[in-house]
């Protein structure tokens, strides 16, 4: 589902924004020439992946993404505040290795994602992936999945790994899908909730 890409970024005072077209295979940062690929589906408006460094931009998707999708899983704990996620994300951003993508529809955001070094393997590690509940089922999510992989590519991986909720039938089901295996070997425990480790390799 990639298009020729029409659309690169630049980041601006910590904030992700539409840059100038560059040329088919370029974009206006470091990071190989996929942040900013295009994808157009029917009666939706424009995604946009783009490098984003907004903690609190991101922090917002985060809030409204698990207060609908992580209810099932947490049903006794209370929510996230939006400063306890904007506190993580600026750590989480501060990772020499991390590198956020932003979708929006029509210069909304949308959506989210961070790569970054996998803190147990020698590989890259996709963590979460968010996606506003209101943009569910319009291709976002694997928008977003797709433009980090090749960010994780990019940087020299050969591998990438994830976490998820072992009772997330849906997140597994689409991971699976898109060629990932789960190592039924490596578990957590996440606020009282199994995690699962998945792999795949990289193109």
């Amino acid at each position: 589902m990639r298009d020729t890409p029409r659309n690169a970024s630049r980041v601006e005072s910590g904030r992700a924004e539409a840059g100038p077209f560059l040329g088919a295979t370029r974009v206006a940062h470091a990071f190989r020439d996929q942040h900013g690929w295009e994808h157009t589906l029917p009666s939706m408006g424009q995604i946009v992946i783009q490098h984003c460094t907004d903690a609190a931009v991101i922090a917002d998707i985060h809030q409204a993404a698990v207060s609908v999708a992580y209810r099932p899983f947490f049903p006794g704990s209370p929510l996230p505040t939006a400063a306890e996620l904007r506190e993580e994300w600026v750590s989480a951003l501060a990772d020499a290795t991390a590198v956020a993508l932003l979708a929006t529809v029509d210069g909304h955001p949308a959506g989210s994602i961070l790569t970054r070094a996998d803190r147990q393997f020698p590989a890259g590690e996709l963590h979460a992936l968010h996606v506003l509940p209101e943009e569910w089922g319009h291709g976002i999510g694997s928008a977003l999945h797709d433009g980090a992989l090749d960010v994780l590519a990019g940087a020299g991986y050969d591998t990438a790994w994830l976490w998820v909720l072992a009772a997330n039938d849906r997140a597994r089901r689409m991971y699976e899908r898109r060629g990932w295996t789960p190592r039924a070997d490596i578990a957590r425990d996440y606020l009282g909730v199994q995690e699962l480790r998945y792999s795949r390799p990289l193109p």
